[in-house]
C-alpha cells in the first residue's frame, strides 16, 4: 500500500538524502555495506527480509494511489520529485499495443532505477508473467549487452538514444537476437537507424518518446526498414493508449496540420503533479479544452499522420537579434557526411554569446563545414567553432550531457579568409584589442 522512491546508490549522498527527507520517506530497504548511509531514518535490508516478514499484509489499492515518486533535476538546481500512480503504471504495460508483453518476454533491465525507462522494464516483464532480466554492468557496453543478451534470451531491450548509437558505432551486431529493442529519449540519428536495421533483419526498432511527468511514453514509432538516405529525422510516431495529444501556439490554440507548436500531453500517463511544488505544478500541468495536461516543452509537428520532434521550445536562442532553433543547425550537421554525432550549444564564455557545434566522426576543415552548412543554412545560423569529441558526454541516464560539453580553445577559427599578419602598429593595436575581446589568440587584418 506505499510508494517506492528509487534511490541510485552511485548518486552523491546529498541529493539521495535530499530525496528522502524531501519525499518524507519512513523506511529504506538497501545492502549492509550502504546501512551506515542511512542513521535518520529506519533501514529494512534485503539480506534476511523473507525471513523476517514471511507473509505480506493484506493490501488493497485503487488506481489512483500513489505507486512512485522520481526524483529528476530541475532547471532551478533543485531536484523535483515527480509523482506517478498506479494507473498510470497500468496504462503504459497493460494494453500495451506499442510492443509484444507476454509470459515469453524476457525484457533487459539496464536503466538506473532512478530513470523512468525503468518502469517499462521492471513492470512490462512481471505484469504480464515474463521475466526481468537484470544487466549486472553499472555502464553497459555493447560486448557487455551482447553477453547479457546472448546469455539470458533477451528477447526486448530499451536503450537511450546515446547508448544506442555508441554501440552501433562499436558494433550493431551487439544487439542481435533481440526481436524488440526500443530507443529514445532524444532524437534519433537516421545514419545509426539504418546501420542497425541493416545489421539486426530479425529485430524491431521502436523510437520511444515520453517525459518522466507522462510515465516513459507518450508516443511511439516503428520504424520501417528503409529509411530514406535523404531522411533528417525519425517521427516519435502515435499516441500509445489511453493518451491525448495537443499541438498548440503559444495562446494554446491548436495549430494548423504540420505547423510546428508545443506538445500538450493529456490522459491516465499524466502524473499526479509534483511533490511538494504547487508553484512548478501550476506552470506545467494545466487544463485544455476541460482537461489535465501536462506542458512538455517540446516542439513537435505532424506530418504524413505521425508527431515529428523538432526540439525544445527552451532549445530555442537568440543571437545577433535573431532566433535560433539549435535543433535545425543539429539536423543540417547531422546530414554532412562523415559526422556520426553532433550538438550545438550557444555558449557565452565572456566574449558574446556565440554558436559552437560538438562534432563525433571524420575531422573536417572548419571552412569546409561552413561551406557545406551555409548552402542551407543563413549565416547567422553558421557555428563560429567546431570543436572535434572522441564521443558526446552522457549522462547516468544515458541522456546527452551539455553541461559537460568543454569550451572551445581559444584560437582563431578555420576561416575562408585566411589569416594575414597586422601591418604597423595602428592594425597590431586594433587586432590586439579585438583579440582580447573575443578571446582569440590572434586577429588579423582585413584585406582592403
Amino acid at each position: 500500500g506505499g510508494a517506492y522512491l528509487p534511490l541510485d546508490p552511485a548518486y552523491p549522498l546529498e541529493r539521495l538524502s535530499f530525496a528522502v527527507r524531501d519525499a518524507g520517506a519512513k523506511v529504506v530497504l538497501t545492502q549492509k555495506r550502504l546501512r551506515e548511509r542511512w542513521s535518520s531514518v529506519s533501514v529494512l535490508l534485503l539480506d534476511g527480509w523473507h525471513e523476517e516478514h514471511p507473509t505480506p499484509p493484506p493490501v488493497e489499492s485503487r488506481a489512483e494511489d500513489l505507486a512512485y515518486v522520481m526524483y529528476t533535476s530541475g532547471s532551478t538546481g533543485t531536484p523535483k520529485g515527480v509523482q506517478i500512480e498506479h494507473r498510470s503504471i497500468v496504462r503504459l504495460v497493460g494494453d500495451a499495443a506499442y510492443v509484444r508483453l507476454s509470459p515469453h518476454t524476457r525484457m533487459l533491465h539496464a536503466a538506473p532505477l532512478g530513470f523512468d525507462a525503468s518502469t517499462l522494464e521492471l513492470w512490462g516483464p512481471l505484469l504480464h508473467g515474463g521475466r526481468c532480466v537484470i544487466h549486472a554492468d553499472p555502464i553497459p557496453t555493447g560486448r557487455g549487452l551482447a553477453s547479457t543478451i546472448r546469455a539470458q534470451g533477451v528477447t526486448t531491450a530499451w536503450l537511450t538514444a546515446a547508448l544506442f548509437n555508441a554501440v552501433v558505432d562499436d558494433d550493431p551486431r551487439h544487439l542481435a537476437g533481440l526481436e524488440q529493442l526500443l530507443t529514445g529519449g532524444e532524437a534519433l540519428s537516421p545514419s545509426h537507424i539504418r546501420r542497425a536495421l541493416a545489421a539486426l533483419p530479425g529485430t524491431e526498432l521502436i523510437n520511444g518518446y515520453g517525459p518522466t511527468e507522462c510515465t516513459t511514453f507518450t508516443t511511439t514509432y516503428s520504424i520501417p526498414r528503409d529509411v530514406p538516405l535523404d531522411a533528417t529525422s525519425i517521427p516519435i510516431g502515435t499516441p500509445v493508449p489511453d493518451t491525448e495529444l495537443y499541438i498548440l501556439d503559444e495562446r494554446r490554440d491548436p495549430v494548423p496540420m504540420g505547423e510546428i507548436g508545443e506538445l500538450y500531453v493529456g490522459g491516465r500517463g499524466v502524473a499526479r503533479g509534483y511533490l511538494k511544488r504547487p508553484e512548478l505544478d501550476a506552470e506545467k500541468f494545466v487544463t485544455v479544452d476541460g482537461s489535465r495536461v501536462y506542458r512538455t516543452g517540446d516542439l513537435v509537428r505532424v506530418r504524413d499522420g505521425a508527431v515529428d520532434f523538432v526540439g525544445r521550445a527552451d532549445h530555442q536562442v537568440k543571437i545577433r537579434g535573431f532566433r535560433i532553433e539549435l535543433g535545425e543547425i543539429e539536423a543540417a550537421l547531422a546530414r554532412v557526411d562523415g559526422i556520426t554525432a553532433n550538438a550545438v550549444l550557444a555558449r557565452d564564455d565572456g566574449a558574446g554569446k556565440r554558436l559552437v557545434a560538438y562534432l563525433v566522426g571524420k575531422e573536417l576543415a572548419g571552412h569546409t563545414l561552413r561551406d557545406t552548412l551555409a548552402a542551407t543554412l543563413p549565416e547567422f545560423m553558421i557555428p563560429s567553432a567546431f570543436v572535434w569529441l572522441p564521443k558526446l558526454p552522457v549522462t547516468a541516464n544515458g541522456k546527452l550531457d551539455r553541461a559537460a560539453l568543454p569550451a572551445p580553445e581559444g584560437k582563431r577559427p578555420d576561416l575562408a579568409q585566411p589569416y594575414r599578419t597586422p601591418e604597423g602598429e595602428p592594425e597590431a593595436t586594433i587586432a590586439r584589442v579585438f583579440a582580447e575581446v573575443l578571446g582569440l589568440d590572434r586577429v588579423g587584418a582585413l584585406d582592403g
